[in-house]
């Protein structure tokens, strides 16, 4: 059998002896359950072969059990919830609802009995009941007011027996502070003393007249005195409805004190207070000038006023006869004691404190034996004011500095009789750096006092060269003058510069087989002579390469003030182009561009040529040439390495030659010059060609020399065989030897030279003479 209802119901069937089977069931919750019995065949429990009785399945009600005090229920209805869930809370003078609901024994809702008795008992100091205000079948509802705060046990009863589940607390809370109720506790005494703190304990009520335990109000209070202000005070509140209020009169007289709850005035806590002046004690001891804590200069000396504290805003007599007592205590622990003197009005003494030694001075006020407030105290004595020519100066930057590099020295204040600084704050100092023209020559410059008496210095310069650092301040201070000496910083190759002028205005030239030098100074990011390169070594190294007509070789000379030169040597003759370089980084100038001149022409350079001879087949190195025929030297100079160049003014090219004559002549020995008809550019190079021009009349042999100056041009002195040329008829002679009559000379007409008959018998020579009707065989 199952059954399935509002609760969990037991089912259980028991098989009876004559074949019947007997279904019990059992539930604790009341309400309509459906049951059905069925039956299955054997060995099959499966819901399939399931098949329910006829009749089956039927519902059935389960009826509650009749009221059971265990299983009854209290409910406090209008009610906050403490953390507790069986602690209620209202406040008081509110409703308070309490429902008893009627359960069976196991909490199912059911009828009341008819004759059933049900009380809510308010349990406190004495027992009261709750009045019934409604009742149904199965709740009566009860009410009451509670208006007392306190701590109440809810007690319901069925038939004078109390609930199983026992019983609920009720807190009743105070309602919010009335001040017409609240009420002072405990009151000053009438008469009373300035500045004398004093108490009054206030307790709040409700306007039910019940203590409001919980505190947080607001409580303070108001005194009239004389037509002045309030004074002020401070609360404490004790947590348990009572506030402590705690404050001083300020002034002498009547006052009138009226406690404030929550902005509203307790009138009925009003009170009278009379007050008059006692005994200055120390805490009421004031304490003015006497450079409290102050720094001065040895010498100096200040005021002290003693007065009484004014308590708001009253002033405060003092009678002459308090037992002051000022003391000064030195630094070398000499104890002084100080004279007072009450100022008329007897307000407030005076005394003159003098500081005559450099350190901490201690200065103590009592009164009566006890220190004052503020004492003791202490006061700071230091040198005079700051006198810059007797300071002294230490560090890495007291003479020299690195331009560009920060640099510092500490500077050590002293007074005008020598004594060192024993704190700062008090000399405002400035720097200024100049240079060798009066110039400003920085670009950071500061004076950073260290306040004990030395003062930081930084500058930095960036012109190399003598410098004088500065320091003045705005009083008699004097002044402090520093002179140093700024060395170039790194060498900075963009910074570098090359001399190139020279070469751009053509006052120097680059000439083959000479070194050109080109100076490169050295200089700094601030283009500051750089005079020493030894510590850039490490660091910066320049590099010169050289493109162009052909290979130059370079060398860096160092001059040895700090400079160096790129010296250049070349043998052809072009356009160069000239890096000089660190790294990736040019200089200055860099790259430029140069033209290497050929130098002076050489006599074993020069390149020659003639011009109208041929070469000797039977004699090596004889020229032959026809007498008469124009011959011609051309001679181009060259320097010592082959570029083409141009004569100097004082280079001269000549001709000379020396003939062995005919034996008709008396001379043996001629010279004839060739004279230098023209001179001609050579296309494609600077260099030019130099042209002789002349011719020989007379046979023979000749030497010529050709000259460059003095010197013998290479491949000179020549041999040049001069042979007759063509007959001239009207110039050829018939002459007899008047002796013998045998031998025959003919003077030929060949430009005027004798030829003998006998050799030069030449048939076309003949022929000519013959048809010119001249000469005869």
């Amino acid at each position: 059998a199952t059954a399935t209802g509002p609760g969990d119901m037991e089912v259980e069937v028991e098989e009876q002896a004559d074949g019947t089977c007997l279904v019990c069931m059992m539930c604790k919750t009341a309400g309509m359950y459906k049951i059905d019995i069925y039956g299955t065949a054997a060995g099959y429990l499966g819901s399939a072969n399931s098949v329910s009785l006829p009749g089956s399945p039927f519902q059935c009600r389960l009826a509650p059990g009749p009221t059971d005090v265990q299983g009854s229920a209290l409910e406090v209805l209008n009610a906050r919830q403490e953390s507790r869930e069986e602690v209620a809370v209202v406040t008081a003078g509110e409703q308070v609802m309490a429902i008893v609901q009627s359960r069976d024994e196991f909490q199912n809702p059911t009828k009341w009995d008819s004759e059933a008795i049900v009380a809510v008992q308010v349990q406190e100091l004495e027992v009261i009941y709750l009045e019934l205000l409604e009742s149904t079948s199965t709740t009566m509802t009860f009410s009451g007011q509670m208006t007392r705060a306190g701590i109440y046990r809810l007690l319901p009863t069925i038939d004078h027996m109390a609930l199983g589940q026992g019983h609920k607390l009720l807190r009743v809370m105070a309602r919010e502070a009335d001040p017409y109720r609240s009420m002072i506790l405990q009151k000053p005494p009438e008469e009373t003393t300035c500045g004398k703190p004093i108490h009054v304990t206030v307790l709040a009520s409700d306007d039910l007249g019940n203590a409001c335990i919980g505190g947080g109000d607001s409580i303070d209070i108001d005194l009239q005195g004389s037509g002045r202000a309030s004074a002020r005070s401070t609360t404490v509140d004790n947590a348990d409805g009572t506030y402590t209020i705690e404050f001083e009169l300020p002034g002498p007289g009547m006052w009138q004190a009226t406690p404030v709850l929550n902005g509203r005035p307790m009138l009925s806590g009003v009170f009278s207070l009379n007050a008059t002046y006692g005994e200055v004690i120390a805490k009421e001891v004031l304490l003015v000038g006497g450079a409290q804590d102050e720094t001065l200069h040895c010498g100096s000396t200040a005021d002290l006023f003693i007065q009484a504290r004014s308590l708001g805003g009253y002033p405060r007599p003092m009678n002459g006869n308090e037992l002051l007592a000022v003391t000064l205590i030195a630094p070398s622990k000499i104890r002084q004691s100080v004279p007072l003197a009450l100022l008329e009005g007897a307000a407030q003494y005076q005394c003159t404190l003098a500081f005559s030694e450099v350190g901490k001075h201690t200065v103590e006020v009592q009164i009566g034996g006890v220190n004052v407030q503020g004492s003791p105290y202490s006061t700071l004595v230091t040198p005079q004011d700051i006198f810059l020519p007797n300071c002294f100066i230490e560090g890495q930057g007291t003479s020299n500095c690195v331009a560009g590099l920060d640099t510092s020295f500490v500077l050590i204040g002293r007074d005008r009789h020598g004594n060192p600084m024993s704190q700062g704050g008090r000399y405002p100092l400035s720097i200024q750096v100049l240079d060798a023209f009066q110039s400003a020559n920085h670009s950071r410059s500061a004076i950073r006092d260290n306040q004990d008496g030395t003062f930081l210095v930084e500058y930095q310069v960036t012109r190399a060269g003598q410098y004088a650092v500065e320091i003045t301040g705005r009083g008699p201070e004097g002044k402090y003058v520093l002179i140093g000496m700024c060395t170039p910083g790194q060498t900075s190759p963009a910074h570098c510069r090359l001399d190139t002028e020279p070469l751009s205005t053509g006052t120097r030239r680059w000439v083959v087989g000479k070194p050109l030098s080109v100076a490169v100074t050295r200089l700094d990011k601030f283009e500051n002579v750089v005079s020493s390169p030894v510590d850039d070594k490490p660091t910066v190294r320049f590099t010169a390469e050289v493109s162009g007509s052909g290979q130059v070789a370079t060398d860096l000379v160092e001059v040895g003030d700090g400079s160096f030169e790129v010296r250049l040597t070349g043998r052809t003759v072009g356009n160069y182009s000239v890096s000089l370089q660190s790294g990736a980084c040019h200089v200055v100038g860099s790259p430029f561009e140069v033209f290497l001149y050929p130098s002076r022409a050489t006599a074993f350079t020069c390149r020659t040529t003639i011009v109208g001879v041929q070469q000797n087949a039977g004699s090596s190195g004889v020229l032959l040439a026809r007498a008469g025929d124009p011959i011609a030297v051309e001679v181009e100079p060259l320097d010592q390495y082959g570029n083409a160049t141009l004569w100097e003014d004082d280079q001269q090219v000549t001709v000379e030659m020396v003939c062995q004559s005919d034996r008709n002549f008396s001379s043996n020995l001629t010279s004839i010059e060739f004279q230098k008809d023209f001179t001609q550019p050579v296309p494609g190079s600077l260099g030019q060609v130099d042209t002789f021009n002349g011719s020989l009349t007379r046979t023979g042999s000749y030497i010529v020399w050709l000259k460059l100056n003095a010197q013998v041009i290479s491949g000179w002195p020549r041999i040049l065989e001069v042979q007759p040329g063509g007959i001239d008829p009207s110039k050829a002679e018939m002459e007899m030897d008047e002796e013998t009559r045998t031998k025959t000379q003919v003077r030929h007409g060949i430009n005027g030279l004798v030829v003998p008959a006998e050799k030069s018998r030449n048939l076309a020579l003949e022929n000519e003479l013959l048809r010119s009707g001249v000469a005869t065989e």
